[in-house]
């Protein structure tokens, strides 16, 4: 049997019974990087594995170096795909490079992974509905101004 669901709480049809998993991951990563996992009845973490990056692409957005951003968000989104944070440094840099729907793409992709951990983090929720503001404005051609 066939099954195919995505996007964050899909139904999941087995036998005509229809569950939904819209509980926290098991695994997930904070905005900043930070990494945890459930183990059993215990909570995992590693603090500041990411924070180096983070602190680079903070700075580099800053600066307006978006090529430079571009090439650093690319090389955590290799390093570490599931973390959602890279996608929206990536959307910026996009946007900043007339690279429109590149940039339309890493906030989609950002938004789905970050709703996903947002069930288990606090820390998306200003980011998530920025994202989706950026994400409407570049779809109506009212992104920011290209360099």
């Amino acid at each position: 049997m066939d099954q195919t669901s995505k996007g964050p709480c899909s139904p999941n049809i087995i036998g005509g019974s229809n569950t939904v998993n819209c509980g926290p991951p098991s695994h997930w990563y904070d905005l900043n990087g930070d990494e945890h996992s459930v183990v059993g009845s215990d909570t995992e973490y590693g603090v500041g594995i990411h924070a180096g990056a983070v602190v680079e692409m903070q700075h580099l957005l800053a600066a307006k170096k978006w090529s430079a951003l571009r090439d650093a968000a690319e090389k955590q989104i290799d390093l570490t795909p599931e973390w959602p944070g890279p996608y929206l440094e990536a959307s910026y840099a996009y946007a900043r490079l007339c690279q429109k729907d590149r940039a339309m793409k890493a906030l989609q992709t950002f938004i789905d992974k970050a709703t996903v951990f947002s069930r288990s983090s606090a820390t998306y929720g200003d980011a998530l509905q920025e994202a989706r503001s950026n994400l409407a404005a570049l779809k109506s051609g009212q992104g920011p101004k290209c360099n």
